[in-house]
C-alpha cells in the first residue's frame, strides 16, 4: 500500500508554509506490531498505529513513526532491509534480526530525542551472524542475543542495567564486539555464554568496544555444553584498545576459593590453580547470619605473613573480613588457610536454603573479585526429604533440617508413572511414625498416607525407609509433598534427592551401638556426655559424633540432650511440653523410668 503526501504541489507548498509558521516540531505517531507470533517485520498489515480506522504501515522516518512490540508472543522478523523507524521500544515479545537482515533505528530532526532503541524486561532482541543492528542509543533491561560476526552498534552510547542479559554467541575465538563512539555502562545484569566450540583456557573475546567502558557485569553464566573447574569463573575486565578507545574482554581467571565443610563448619581459604594468586584483603558475607565471628580464626590472629593482616567488617553474624595493612601475599599454587569454623547457619524457617556464604577479595589493584564458595560433603536440606537410590529404586524419607517437623501425611508422586508400588513399605506396614497411619491409595502415578489421628514429629535425622518405589528404569521426576499437622494447610512441598544409598555404619542415638535406638542407650549417652574418654574405652570403634551429636553441630554436649530424647521417644517433644533444661530433663527421664541417670552432669 502506498502512502500519499498531498494530492498537488500548490497544496503542499501551502501546507508547508503553514506548518513553518505554526509548528517547527512534528509530533511522532507510534506503531504496534500486531501477529502474536512469529511474522515479518516488513508487511504493512503487521503494524497499526491503533487509530480508528487503524493506519497499517511499516514505520518509517518518513513519517516519524516509532516501533513497538508489546505481546510476550509477538515475534518480529527482519530478514530484509525494512524502513527505519525513529524509535524502537520493545516492552514484551522479541525482535529477531536474520543473518539476511539489517535493522536501523534513526534520528529525525523533528523529533527531539529519536533514533533510541529500549529492550525492556519481557523483552528480547537477537541479531544473528551475518546481521546488523544500529540506533542513536540502546538500553537494554531485558535480553540482547548477538551472533558472533553480527554488527550491533549505536552512535551514542550502549546501558545495560540491572536484570539484563547479554548473551553473545561465541563460535570461535573471535567476537565481533557491540560497539559505539560514545559510553559503555554495565550496571550489572547477567552475560550468559553459549560456545559453538571447545575453547581453549587462553581464548579471550572482545565483548565491547566503546569511547568509554564503565561498571560491569558480575555474573557469567556458562551454558552445559563447557564445564570448568570449581576455581574458574570467566569474567569482564576493561582496558584500552579497540577501534573506539576502550574494551571489555571476556577472559577466563583463576579464583581464590572458600572452602566449608558442611560437617564442622570449618572454612578454609584455598589457591586450586597451578599458579599463584594474589591477595590483599578479604570479605565473607551471609544475608541468613550464617557466620560465627567467635571462632574466626582470622590471619591476624595466626600471626601471618608478619602480622600484617587486620580484621575488618565484622558485623553480627553477616559478615567478617580482614585487610593487609602493608604488601601483597602471593598465595601459592595449591596453598591453603583455614579461618576456623565461622559457618554456623541458624535456620528459622523451614525450606530456605542457609548455604548462603558468599566471599570476595581484592587483588594488589584493589580489584573486588569475586571469589568462589564451595562446601564439602553431603548437602543437607532445609527441609524433608525422600532420598531414592536410583540403583536399587530404594526410598528413604528424612528429616534433614535441624527444625523438627509436624506432619499428618505425605504423599510422593511421578508424573511419568515411575512409582511401584509392590515394593513399597509404608508406615502403616511399619507400625512406626507414632503408630495410625493409613495408607490412602497407591499406584504408578501416586502413593501416600494420612495419620488418622494426631501427628508425627520428626526430630532432625529421624528416617523411615518406604521401600524399593522407584522404577529405575523410568524417569527420575517423583516429588514429594508432606502436609503439616494442620487439616486445613496446603500441603508443602519437599525435596527428591537421587543418590546411592549407603547403609550407615552408626545410628544416630543408637549410643550402644547396637543397632537399634531405645531405652538402654540412655546410659551411654549420659556417659558420652560427661566421659568421652570413659565412653571410647566401654565401646571401642564407635563414632562418638555418629551415634551422640544428635544437634550435628560437629560437637557432643548438653545441647544434645532434646534432641536425643526426641529420637528416642519416637518424634520429639509435643507442642505442649516446653523444652526443659538439660538436667530437669534427664531428672524427667529417670523420674518416668526411661533409665537409671547415674551420672550427676548438673551442679
Amino acid at each position: 500500500m502506498m502512502r500519499l503526501f498531498f494530492k498537488s504541489v500548490p497544496s503542499l507548498v501551502a501546507v508547508a508554509a503553514v506548518a513553518a509558521l505554526v509548528a517547527p516540531a512534528q509530533a511522532q505517531v507510534n506503531y504496534t506490531f500486531l501477529p502474536t507470533t512469529a511474522a515479518n517485520w516488513n508487511v504493512d498489515a503487521n503494524w497499526s498505529d491503533g487509530a480508528d480506522p487503524p493506519n497499517m504501515f511499516v514505520p518509517s522516518i518518513d513519517f516519524d513513526e516509532t516501533a513497538t512490540i508489546g505481546n510476550a508472543d509477538s515475534i518480529a522478523q527482519v530478514t530484509d532491509t525494512p524502513p527505519t523507524p525513529i524509535g524502537l521500544t520493545i516492552n514484551a515479545g522479541a525482535v529477531e534480526v536474520a543473518s539476511t537482515g539489517s535493522l536501523s533505528i534513526v534520528v529525525s530532526g523533528n523529533v527531539a530525542g529519536s533514533g533510541g532503541a529500549t529492550i525492556n524486561a519481557s523483552g528480547r532482541m537477537s541479531v544473528a551472524s551475518g546481521g546488523s543492528f544500529n540506533s542513536e542509543n540502546l538500553t537494554v533491561n531485558g535480553a540482547l542475543e548477538v551472533g558472533s560476526t553480527a554488527s550491533v552498534s549505536t552512535s551514542d552510547g550502549i546501558t545495560f542495567n540491572g536484570g539484563s542479559t547479554f548473551n553473545p554467541q561465541l563460535d570461535s575465538a573471535s567476537f565481533n564486539a557491540i560497539s559505539t563512539p560514545g559510553p559503555i555502562t554495565l550496571l550489572g545484569g547477567t552475560v550468559s555464554l553459549d560456545f559453538g566450540y571447545t575453547p581453549s583456557p587462553s581464548d579471550t573475546w572482545n565483548l565491547f568496544d566503546g569511547g568509554s567502558v564503565v561498571g560491569n557485569m558480575p555474573d557469567v553464566e556458562v551454558g552445559s555444553g563447557l564445564t570448568l573447574d570449581p576455581w574458574q569463573k570467566y569474567a569482564i575486565r576493561t582496558s584500552a584498545g579497540g577501534a573506539n578507545g576502550a574494551v571489555g574482554t571476556l577472559q577466563l581467571e583463576d579464583r581464590v576459593v572458600l572452602s566449608i565443610d558442611r560437617s564442622t563448619g570449618v572454612g578454609t581459604i584455598t589457591n586450586m590453580s597451578a599458579s599463584a594468586i594474589d591477595l590483599d584483603g578479604y570479605v565473607i558475607e551471609s544475608g541468613l547470619g550464617s557466620i560465627n565471628p567467635s571462632a574466626f580464626n582470622s590471619f591476624s590472629d595466626q600471626s601471618l605473613d608478619g602480622g600484617s593482616w587486620g580484621e575488618f567488617g565484622v558485623l553480627a553474624n553477616e559478615s567478617i573480613g580482614e585487610l593487609r595493612n602493608g604488601g601483597i601475599t602471593s598465595l601459592a599454587a595449591g596453598a591453603s588457610r583455614s579461618i576456623g569454623a565461622v559457618f554456623d547457619p541458624t535456620v528459622a524457617e523451614l525450606g530456605t536454603d542457609y548455604e548462603d556464604l558468599s566471599f570476595s577479595y581484592t587483588n594488589e589493584l584493589y580489584d573486588s573479585i569475586g571469589g568462589v564458595v564451595v562446601y564439602d560433603g553431603n548437602k543437607k536440606f532445609n527441609n524433608l526429604v525422600l532420598n531414592v537410590d536410583p540403583v536399587t529404586g530404594e526410598a528413604v524419607l528424612v528429616n534433614e533440617s535441624p527444625l523438627s517437623i509436624t506432619i499428618d501425611g505425605y504423599a510422593v508422586k511421578s508424573a511419568s508413572g515411575a512409582l511401584l508400588t509392590g515394593g513399597w513399605t509404608s508406615l502403616e506396614d511399619q507400625a512406626t511414625a507414632g503408630g495410625d497411619w493409613l495408607e490412602i491409595g497407591a499406584d504408578s502415578g501416586q502413593l501416600g498416607e494420612l495419620k488418622s489421628a494426631g501427628s508425627t514429629v520428626l526430630a532432625q535425622g529421624t528416617s523411615y525407609n518406604l521401600g524399593a518405589i522407584f522404577d529405575t528404569a523410568g524417569e527420575e521426576d517423583l516429588t514429594l509433598e508432606f502436609f503439616f499437622a494442620d487439616e486445613f494447610a496446603a500441603p508443602a512441598f519437599g525435596v527428591v534427592s537421587y543418590e546411592e544409598l549407603v547403609d550407615p555404619m552408626f545410628i544416630l542415638g543408637d549410643t550402644n551401638n547396637d543397632g537399634v535406638v531405645n531405652t538402654l542407650d540412655i546410659d551411654p549417652f549420659v556417659l558420652a556426655l560427661t566421659d568421652p574418654g570413659g565412653y571410647a574405652s566401654a565401646f571401642p570403634g564407635v563414632d562418638l559424633l555418629e551415634v551422640a551429636d544428635t544437634n550435628i553441630d560437629g560437637v557432643v554436649n548438653t545441647l544434645d540432650i532434646d534432641p536425643f530424647v526426641s529420637i528416642l521417644t519416637g518424634g520429639g517433644l509435643s507442642a505442649a511440653q516446653a523444652a526443659p533444661e538439660p538436667c530437669s530433663l534427664l531428672l524427667a527421664m529417670a523420674a518416668i523410668g526411661l533409665a537409671g541417670v547415674r551420672k550427676r552432669i548438673c551442679a
